[in-house]
């Protein structure tokens, strides 16, 4: 028997990953203001606890989806949603990914690249809502580009229906 596992902690990562994306462009606008210098705090967590979220729960989407598959024969990759894209190295096309294939490439990726929209005057960036992994397959390269608000939403509606079948 499968031990307990409690995916209702995972559902919160999710909107903790999904409010860090969407907050920064307003976290980065705020600049250095008098006695709070969050601008300083945004460059010296964002990325390392986006990526530490994104790792754990892939990690904890794959065992969700597995165990879905297993107790109720539903197969996600049937969703047809795509999250985003993966571009191989010497094809000149991207290929749509699943949330699947996403939580794949983030727990086999090599590399972790925020994506920054830039203001108009480029005095000011902050992170749009793609994130790239990178990684070889052998000795091919690729990079997936994933729209982090689209994963935490459907992840969180994926692992919803495992934590109720846990009850």
């Amino acid at each position: 028997m499968t031990p307990p596992f409690h995916f209702s902690s995972v559902r919160r990562k999710l909107y903790s990953l999904s409010c860090l994306v969407i907050a920064s462009n307003d976290v980065h606008a705020l600049g250095d203001t008098p006695n709070i210098d969050y601008l300083s705090l945004a460059r010296e967590f964002e990325i390392e606890e986006i990526t530490q979220l994104l790792i754990e729960t892939a990690a904890a989407i794959r065992l969700a989806d597995d165990r879905m598959r297993r107790e109720t024969g539903y197969n996600t990759n049937s969703l047809r949603i795509n999250i985003g894209h993966i571009e191989v190295e010497g094809d000149v096309s991207t290929i749509p990914i699943s949330l699947r294939e996403a939580c794949n490439k983030i727990l086999h990726a090599e590399t972790h690249i925020p994506i920054y929209i830039h203001s108009d005057d480029n005095s000011q960036r902050h992170l749009s809502n793609l994130w790239s992994v990178c990684g070889m397959r052998g000795e091919i390269k690729w990079t997936a580009t994933i729209d982090l608000v689209a994963y935490c939403f459907i992840a969180a509606e994926l692992v919803l229906p495992i934590e109720r079948i846990s009850e």
